[in-house]
Formats: structure tokens, sequence, C-alpha cells
């Protein structure tokens, strides 16, 4: 990865005849023996000066680095004459600064404001760091204490990937949205408290809630629905229980996180729940959180008796690029691993509560390519998956994602072979109602093709499978009707599978 300086000399507009003059110049480079993510944490520039009396230039800017293994912000200043000179904003080998959230800078007070899973590897919150001076040689982890958190230590910052940019003004302060796995979402207003020095790191006052209306569905919905409106005002707590799951991995020999939601309802001690396993394992995403946006979709589930447990394992994001990096050149391979360890891990932790014995997965996107993957190694463990939008064989994937993670066919053509759904067809079971493809014929991300090719070769090899397709839908499945249609044929799918009987209606969710 390098960042290039071009003179607007060398710029010519487009009604003019010529070219440009000047040279463009590598103003900072970086090689990684796994792969360099992406990331939003460039702010650049801060400081820009050239001279009238030469072309000595200064370039001082904000950017975001995994070099030393865990994503940190660093302070770069690049002058002609010396090069580049590097001094980190943060350090920690146990936490991560977050890559798709845009930072915001306050010249002004040598701050920067960024997200970072600063507490714990499942709480995301709200950060600020002083910028250190380039010719300063005082340590600013020892003179600013690194970082300070903002926001509760018990509650997470929601973000979402569509609006990478912070609410905050530096002269005031921010708002934000927080919750919990069992604390519902929470829209805040906390006011800066900012020192007399610049660099002193401020504090934030939680000073107002701001009250947010409930949109009622509509009476038609009401009627019909199994949910009805009495969800709306009840407390997480008396909906569902949950544990998170912290254990050190017997083949990654590193901490690897699980949680377990199941049903706040009475069973009797001989009877478990069964266990929908939610399952992603893909990079550059993380599942585990302790927020509400991470759980409220699988309030379907917990409503008509299931527990649901995911799980982040080798090869997911924010723990690091070497954490991540377990899967170059080997989609589904340890992913798969890992999603067993940690549903085995979440059955003991949690007791003698969820069933080891009737465990079926979903998953959409990466996770539709692990879960056909995980009942074709593990059929004895799933007794059922649904596949939705899955990658079926990462040749016929997007060049820019695939080739980062799994090189080029021509340099790893076994590691493409090996990564394929179809080289697992024969492992697939031979029993019906295991396996439910789902689709969106209009995917412009994982191309129907996919679809076609595994269902060419389950024909093949004689596997029995579903298949549910929605041809106006596209990666997700987003129109109510579609939506509504696709929960009610998972449900009724699952319980088939498991030997559940048919629904009936919930009246007292």
């Amino acid at each position: 990865m390098a960042i290039i300086l071009l003179p607007r000399t060398l710029f010519v507009s487009a009604g003019k005849n010529g070219k440009g003059f000047g040279n463009m110049k590598i103003i900072y480079e970086e090689t990684s023996t796994v792969w360099i993510n992406w990331n939003n944490l460039l702010h650049f520039p801060l400081i820009f000066n050239q001279t009238d009396e030469c072309e000595k230039k200064q370039i001082q800017f904000i950017m975001g680095s995994e070099s030393s293994d865990k994503c940190h912000l660093y302070l770069q200043n690049w002058e002609e004459e010396k090069g580049i000179i590097s001094k980190q904003i943060t350090r920690g080998s146990d936490w991560v600064v977050l890559k798709e959230a845009v930072p915001k800078v306050d010249n002004n007070r040598q701050l920067v404001y960024f997200l970072a899973e600063r507490i714990s590897p499942i709480i995301l919150s709200l950060c600020v760091a002083s910028i250190p001076s380039v010719t300063s040689t005082t340590n600013n982890e020892d003179k600013f204490n690194d970082c300070r958190v903002l926001t509760p230590q018990d509650l997470s910052y929601k973000f979402e990937r569509c609006n990478p940019t912070l609410c905050l003004n530096p002269d005031v302060g921010f708002i934000c949205w927080l919750s919990a796995v069992n604390r519902l979402p929470e829209c805040r207003f906390y006011r800066f408290v900012h020192g007399n020095e610049p660099g002193l790191l401020p504090t934030a006052i939680y000073t107002h809630r701001i009250g947010v209306q409930i949109v009622s569905p509509s009476p038609s919905i009401c009627s019909t629905s199994s949910w009805g409106l009495s969800y709306l005002h009840r407390s997480p707590s008396s909906i569902f229980k949950h544990k998170f799951c912290e254990f050190e991995s017997t083949t990654s020999k590193q901490r690897h996180f699980a949680l377990a939601l199941w049903p706040c309802e009475e069973i009797e001690s001989s009877k478990k729940f069964p266990i929908i396993h939610s399952v992603y394992g893909g990079p550059s995403i993380q599942i585990v959180r302790n927020s509400w946006h991470s759980i409220s979709q699988f309030l379907k589930f917990l409503a008509y008796g299931y527990a649901v447990v995911i799980v982040d394992g080798r090869g997911s994001a924010n723990r690091g690029v070497s954490f991540e990096g377990h899967i170059k050149e080997a989609m589904g391979s340890v992913e798969m691993e890992d999603q067993v360890e940690g549903l085995k891990q979440a059955i003991d932790q949690t007791g003698n509560i969820l069933d080891g014995e009737r465990v079926v997965c979903i998953g959409w996107s990466y996770g539709g390519y692990m879960s056909i993957q995980l009942i074709a190694e593990y059929p004895n463990v799933y007794k059922a998956a649904v596949v939705g939008g899955a990658v079926t064989d990462w040749q016929l994937y997007d060049t820019a994602y695939t080739e980062r993670y799994m090189g080029t066919p021509q340099q790893n053509a076994e590691a493409y072979k090996k990564s394929s759904v179809i080289s697992k067809v024969d492992m697939l079971p031979n029993q019906e109602g295991r396996i439910l493809i789902v689709h969106g014929m209009i995917d412009e991300n994982v191309h129907f093709q996919h679809t076609i090719l595994l269902i060419n070769s389950l024909i093949k090899a004689s596997k029995p499978h579903q298949l549910l397709l929605f041809p106006t839908e596209r990666h997700a499945i987003r129109t109510g009707e579609s939506v509504e249609y696709f929960h009610a044929s998972v449900l009724s799918f699952f319980r088939r599978a498991l030997g559940l009987g048919i629904i009936v209606k919930k009246e007292n969710i």
C-alpha cells in the first residue's frame, strides 16, 4: 500500500492542449505478509506548507495501520529532504481501533476522536486521544494515558458502515446510540468538558436522552402478526437470557468469543432448547458484540422456542491481522473448526439448557458459504442448513475481494479447488429435508450463477435439497413481503428438520 503525492501541475484542464509537469512522489509505503485491510482512518492533511523560495514541502497526516498486528492510529510527517517520521497515537496489544469509522480531528486542541474496542473485544466505544508533536521526545502514552473512553463501559456504540462519520462537534459534544444485548438502544447527547492545555483529554458528561417515538405497525399487520405489539413494552430480560462465552481455543491457543441466547420460559428439566447456529465466519466482519443490534434479528427464533448461538473465530475482524490471516489462501478451513468449537463451548458453558443433539445452522453470503460447508464436514452435528446467497466457487466472485485473501487462481489453483463448495458436494447428507438453498435472482454481489453451479452439482451427485428463490430480490432480502415469507419458510424448514411439527401461532409474545 502506498500514499502518493501528485503535484497539481500534473493536471491539465480538459479543454487545453499539452501535458502537465512535475514528478509523483511516494510519501508512505507499507507491506504485509498477510494482506492490508482497507480503512477509513486517513485524515489528510493536517499541515501542508510550501515556501516560495524553494520546493521544500512538509505534509502531516493521520492514518490507521495494522503494521503492529492490531489496528492503531499513527501520525505521519513527511518532508522532502528527511522522508517520513512516524509517531504512534494509540497503542495496545489487546485492543483495536475500528477501521471503518471516520475519525474526527480537533486541530485546535490536538485531539482525535475515533471508535475502538478499548474496553473489551465485544464492546465498541467512542474514544479520544491526543495528537503528539512530531518534534516532541515525550512519550504520548506516558503524558496523556494513551486514550480515554467517552461512552459507558457496559454499553456499545452503534456503528453502521453505510454512515461511517461520527455525529460529533469538538466544541460542543456528540450524539450516539448506545445499547447492550439486554438493554434497548438509547439515543444520548454528551457534552465535552475540555482542559486548558492542548492535548489534554476531555471528559464527556451525559446530559440528555433524546426521545424516540415508536411507530406501530399498521392495523392489518397487527391483526395477523403472531408478535402483536406487547413485545415493544417488555424488557429484553423478560424475553430471553444470554451468556457471553469466552474461551481459549484448543486449536488457535487464542481467546475466542461466542454468544448464546435462549427464551425466558420454563421447560421441564429433561428437555432442552433446540439450537439455531447463525454463522458468518468471513474476514472484515465481527458478529459477537454486546449490542442490541447484534441480536435483534434473532427475536423471531427465540419467540418460537429456539436458542441461538453466534461465534467469532479465526478469520473474523477486529482481533488483529494475524488472527484474521489464518484463512489466507485457505478459506473454508479453520473457520469451520472454530465455529464448531464455539458451538460446543456455548453448550457447555450454559449448563443443561441447550440441546447439542438438535442443532441447525443458517448463514447468508459468506455465512451461506459456511453453512453448507458445516453440514458437509459435520453432518452429525448439524441436522439441517439454510444456505443463503452463498459463494460456491471463489473463481466466480469479484477479484478485489477474493484475490486479497486467496491470491489469483493462476497462483493458487489448489487453494481455490479446496475452498470450493463444489469439491465437497459428495460429503453432503443423502437424507431429504436437510438443505435449503436461498438466493435472490438479481443478486448484484454474489451472482445467481453460484447457486446454478451448486444445483447442477447436487443433481449430478443425487443429493436432495430444497430451493427458495426470490426473483426480484438482490443480495439482501429487503421487501416486507419477501422478508416475512423467508422467515416463515426458514422456521417451517427447521421445525420439520428437527421433528418439531407444525408452527403454532404464539399469542402472548
